[in-house]
């Protein structure tokens, strides 16, 4: 969630459009990891590699969900306790000795333990299964970590274990979002939302609407949305009381603290002579929500109440017209979705990168014994050609190396063969590789199907329920090369550095978005249905000053109650917002709507 300046390559395009995500078969495939809008992390068969079988058993949570979505759980998975399993003489007898300074290997992390574990135990793992963990794991996970402090810029906190830091977004952080910079941003989303309700002809009729954000990071923009409704546009949230009211889909605990911080402290601010009450929910079951309801209803006096909901997934979001129809956003949500990375060898044959335990390289090993070299300290890497390893782009002033490393796959993985279309070599099939196969070798290429699958429900869900979506992220309108980053305080390090403590971002393919939606909104169309369309993507710079950004801040500069200090902070964050060498350009914003007019800021 955090963009760096870079350069890219475009390259294959073309395979993932034309793959229905939602298909069974993949969620059946050996090792082929994927996660739906309604549909928990699922494992089965061997893993990706083929190396060895690793069965993986749904939590009692995820068996709940998978069974309300009429998913039958693997009747033969077991649990394995991996620790009672593992010995490294005997899974990783080539594992260098990670706590030797001389080696110059980073600090362990809680993760990166368990990760050495099942890696020795079960053999590499997927790029995408690494970022996964990495930013969500239960315990250790970057987003996800029960153990973290969940604090916000403006606290006092001073502790440097960063372990157990979670002011991961903001000035303290390890990246800064739109809504972080000013309150402006979350005030043109709100404009482009109230715009699309009055000039389309469905939605200007309707009474009640859902609010869904995903993703909502520390709640910035959907305090600021309620803000400026509360203040300039309480029709609107009568319209979200009467239908479904706000859902935001986040899964970490401290964040969404924080995210009911500060939509209460925005609620307070700007309704003392309103006539809303506020009401939060983060029941995790139907019965606990139902209750929840029932006891704010009983207490209840003020004539509009403002229902605000929490959900793991995006599917457990109710999907019914009655409610209205859905106004989603997801702003820097996609970038965060794990990623498949796949390498173009010799003889035009794919391969897909996987994640493996470094190992000791014999000539360093020679070499450093034997002191003919004057220094090894600046090395990033200790693949050899031999184990065609390749290692992500390390920034120099990054001096330790990752316990992990990068490995290309040696024979066709699942993943490969279905989103990229190869045959069981490893070439493109078909005419796809006459058409966009313009690789070299060498050339890196990264596939988000959790992306694809979340548009696909978004899609799905406004043709079932009708009204708009905004989609915000860095990424390319023409496809993305090899674009994975990580980010530990506002600098770059090491991709595979310190699992679990660092923000790991990849360049959003908003070409295959659009595809997939397209694709969506074509296809199995019931009765009168609408037809969905994908509209974009433009630059943040263009769509914000189509939404009469610059002239509201001048509004907000011009006010004799604003300061010098004030308006010279909205001056910076105008530019910062706008400049193309900012956020202007390297962010773009797609929209989702069920009529084929472009809406405002995309003609």
């Amino acid at each position: 969630m955090y963009a760096a300046s870079h350069s890219v390559r475009r390259r294959v395009v073309l395979y993932t459009t034309s793959l229905d995500l939602r298909d069974p078969v993949l969620f059946h495939s050996p090792s082929f990891i994927l996660k739906t809008a309604t549909t928990p992390y699922y494992y089965c068969g061997v893993n990706a590699t083929g190396f060895s079988s690793r069965p993986f058993c749904a939590t009692k949570r995820q068996q709940h969900e998978q069974t309300k979505s009429g998913i039958i759980p693997q009747q033969n998975a077991v649990r394995v306790d991996v620790k009672t399993l593992y010995d490294p003489r005997i899974h990783l007898p080539d594992k260098p000795d990670f706590n030797d300074p001389s080696l110059g290997y980073e600090v362990s992390t809680p993760l990166s333990d368990e990760l050495i574990k099942l890696i020795a135990l079960a053999g590499p793992i997927t790029f995408a299964e690494y970022m996964k963990q990495a930013l969500t794991h239960p315990d250790y996970g970057y987003y996800t970590a029960s153990n973290k402090i969940a604090i916000d810029d403006d606290d006092d906190y001073d502790n440097e274990d960063t372990s157990k830091n979670m002011c991961i977004i903001g000035k303290r952080g390890d990246f800064t979002t739109a809504p972080e910079i000013s309150q402006i941003f979350g005030e043109s989303i709100l404009i482009w939302f109230l715009h699309q309700i009055s000039s389309s002809m469905e939605l200007k009729k309707k009474v009640a609407f859902t609010w869904i954000e995903v993703g909502p990071g520390k709640g910035t923009l959907m305090a600021d949305i309620l803000e400026a409704s509360l203040k300039s546009f309480p029709s609107f949230l009568m319209a979200l009381c009467s239908g479904g009211g706000i859902h935001l889909v986040e899964a970490s605990i401290p964040l969404r603290q924080l995210q009911k911080d500060a939509i209460r402290r925005s609620f307070d601010k700007a309704s003392a002579s309103s006539s809303f009450k506020l009401v939060l929910i983060d029941g995790s079951t139907d019965d606990s929500t139902a209750a929840a309801i029932e006891e704010e209803n009983t207490n209840n006096s003020a004539p509009h109440t403002l229902f605000v909901q929490w959900h793991d997934i995006l599917g457990t979001v109710p999907n019914t017209p009655n409610n209205g129809p859905q106004l989603v956003v997801a702003q820097e949500f996609i970038d965060a979705l794990p990623v498949h990375s796949f390498q173009k060898t010799t003889g035009g044959v794919w391969r897909e990168r996987l994640v493996d335990v470094d190992a000791i390289d014999v000539d360093e090993l020679l070499e450093r014994n034997s002191n003919t070299s004057s220094s090894t300290d600046s090395k990033t890497s200790i693949a050899t050609e031999k184990e065609e390893t390749v290692r992500a782009n390390s920034p120099q002033q990054h001096h330790k190396k990752p316990r992990l490393r990068f490995l290309l796959a040696p024979k066709v993985t699942t993943a490969l063969q279905l989103l990229m279309k190869t045959d069981e070599f490893g070439h493109i099939r078909g005419s796809a590789r006459r058409i966009a196969d313009d690789a070299v070798d060498g050339d890196i290429l990264e596939v988000c199907p959790e992306g694809l699958s979340f548009v696909q429900d978004v899609a799905s869900r406004i043709r079932h329920c009708g009204g708009v979506a905004l989609l915000i992220d860095y990424g390319s309108g023409s496809g993305t090369g090899d674009s994975v980053r990580a980010f530990k305080r506002h600098e770059q390090v090491h991709v595979l550095s310190l699992p679990g403590q660092v923000d790991i971002t990849a360049d959003v393919d908003f070409l295959a978005l659009s595809n997939t939606i397209h694709q969506i909104g074509s296809t199995n169309i019931k009765n009168d249905e609408p037809i969905v369309r994908a509209h974009g993507p433009v630059n943040q710079g263009h769509f914000l000053a189509a939404m009469g950004i610059v002239e509201r801040v001048q509004q907000l500069i011009d006010d004799d109650r604003t300061s010098d200090e004030q308006a010279t902070d909205l001056y910076h964050a105008l530019e910062r917002l706008l400049l193309p060498d900012q956020m202007g350009e390297r962010y773009k914003v797609l929209a989702i709507t069920n009529h084929a007019d472009a809406p405002a800021g995309f003609q």
